[in-house]
């Protein structure tokens, strides 16, 4: 239809129209196409991305990712009345607002002579559109039209992102019919969110959405919904946490998280529930699209046990307040060998030259020491968890019995899933003493190079200086370790008895404290005890 005038039509502020659209299909392709970041702007968490034409383009011309959404393109060409003229994506994250305006100001020509629909594909009931005085709640499925040569807005008061699919057409006489057709939807009363629609942010909150406008962006993604089951592993250290993350994790679900802002997130006294969820599941290495949202999602960080006890007991109520029906995991390992186990990975890895004596020594005498108890850290979870939800397993079980381990970890987490095969197996630094002396040798060699260390990490850069500290380390335990042994392999390294005396009915009572607490024999594992 030429010649439309849209002042002169007399046109609703906002009407849902008598028609309706299934939203899986565009959700489906939501995360096919890779968005350019210069076709996205971004505005105090508002992100927009056209698939038709554009700011200041008001002729139908496709983009290139409009070619690889077919659902879309059928539903803008075949099934919506009138010639289409524009189209894009429009995402409103939580908390955010498209403050109140009318786009007749810049570009009242082509708003004329068109007429905006609203799709929504993802909402939730702290979404409301404002138009002509009235508050709005379009929901998934429905098209609404929008009058926006009139003063209106949108704000996201919910915790999970808006997603609309925001349409300009030149109306054709069935879309007029539609529009002029009334329609059952209702304005909502709701003064507080009209109030945080209408409320002026301050000069400096302006100043600072006029610099994230300018921000780049790679891609958009859809916001997964809740997931079905949420496990978190607080492995302690030595206790094949790295493996479990890195290695079995994957093979069980593609939503791992493993981040190492995780403690410090949780361990936060302004904790806010929904900003961890999101930080989580945007962080995750699983598919950021609709169709795989997490079943089960898995979170693993050794730090999420290695606090004091105040920010222990912080870090699992946050995580409760977060996800109240989450299981934990906790992967315990006897006291000597976590010791001996520690020593040799920061010989290798901290070029370190301690003999295993005085490691302990050092170690039991600073707030390390805590790394030997594990009846706090299981205290705490089961105080604010529940003892149902929380499984415990040696760290020899996965050694010695690994089908065991496993069986007894899936039916915990992931109930009637078969354990996967061709696992590598956990790492393990060679223990004979010949070993060790060959990396205490070659890191005495390091260490009289030290002095030029800091000259060599300002002429790589930081990030080279970290990795070829990292490949040292890997050569020392894979290379320098093998050679030593092969060349005077010695006995198996063993701690001294004498240094770990004084502690000794600490460590059992511990051992005593955990068997308590979750029904396991540590004594038939070697750990202390005090039992006779």
């Amino acid at each position: 239809m030429t010649g439309f005038d849209k002042s002169a039509a007399a046109l609703p502020a906002c009407r849902r129209l008598r028609i309706e659209f299934d939203p899986a299909p565009l959700l489906a392709e939501w995360d096919l196409a890779l968005w350019p970041a210069a076709e996205i702007t971004l505005a105090a968490g508002r992100k927009r991305c056209f698939l038709l034409g554009g700011v200041g383009d008001h002729a139908p011309r496709p983009r290139s990712q409009l070619a690889q959404l077919p659902a879309v393109r059928r539903l803008l060409t075949e099934e919506l009345p009138g010639r289409l003229l524009r189209a894009h994506y429009s995402l409103l994250e939580p908390g955010s607002r498209v403050t109140v305006h009318s786009d007749g100001q810049r570009q009242h020509a082509f708003y004329n002579r068109s007429v905006r629909l609203h799709l929504p594909l993802v909402s939730n009931p702290g979404c409301v559109v404002y138009a002509a005085g009235g508050l709005y709640q379009p929901l998934p499925g429905e098209i609404w039209m929008l009058d926006n040569l009139r003063p209106h807005g949108a704000l996201n008061h919910g915790n999970a992102a808006r997603i609309h699919l925001i349409v300009d057409l030149e109306p054709d006489p069935r879309l007029l019919q539609l529009v002029s057709d009334p329609c059952a939807e209702e304005a909502v009363e709701d003064p507080p969110l009209m109030h945080a629609l209408h409320a002026q942010p301050s000069r400096l909150a302006r100043g600072l959405a006029r610099l994230r406008r300018h921000r780049p962006l790679g891609r958009l993604h859809c916001p997964p919904a809740a997931p079905a089951r949420v496990v978190v592993h607080i492995g302690r250290h030595r206790a094949a946490s790295t493996w479990l993350q890195t290695r079995l994790f994957p093979r069980l679900s593609p939503w791992v998280c493993s981040d190492r802002r995780l403690a410090s997130r949780l361990q936060a006294t302004r904790f806010d529930p929904q900003r961890f969820r999101r930080f989580v599941l945007a962080r995750c290495a699983g598919p950021q699209r609709p169709g795989g949202d997490p079943q089960l999602l898995l979170l693993s960080r050794e730090a999420l046990s290695f606090a004091r006890r105040g920010t222990l007991l912080r870090t699992a109520e946050n995580l409760a307040r977060a996800w109240p029906e989450a299981r934990i995991v906790c992967v315990l390992r006897e006291q000597r060998d976590l010791l001996v186990s520690l020593y040799l990975w920061r010989t290798c890895k901290h070029f370190q030259t301690l003999s295993l004596a005085e490691f302990a020594q050092r170690l039991l005498a600073s707030p390390e020491r805590e790394l030997l108890f594990h009846h706090p850290v299981i205290e705490t979870y089961q105080q604010v968890l529940g003892r149902p939800r929380l499984l415990v397993l040696p760290y020899e079980q996965l050694r010695r019995t690994p089908q065991v381990f496993l069986r007894q970890l899936l039916d915990f987490i992931a109930p009637g899933q078969t354990p996967p095969s061709g696992l590598a197996p956990v790492n393990q630094t060679l223990r004979q003493t010949g070993a060790v002396r060959g990396l205490l040798a070659a890191n005495r060699l390091v260490r009289r190079l030290s002095p030029f260390a800091p000259a060599v990490r300002q002429l790589l850069g930081p990030s080279t200086w970290s990795l070829l500290r990292r490949r040292l380390a890997d050569f020392n335990r894979l290379r320098v370790s093998r050679l030593a042994a092969s060349w005077r392999p010695g006995g198996a390294l063993e701690l001294p008895p004498e240094v770990l005396a004084r502690d000794l009915p600490e460590i059992a009572a511990s051992n005593a404290r955990v068997e308590q607490l979750t029904d396991l024999d540590l004594r038939s594992w070697g750990y202390l005890s005090s039992r006779r």
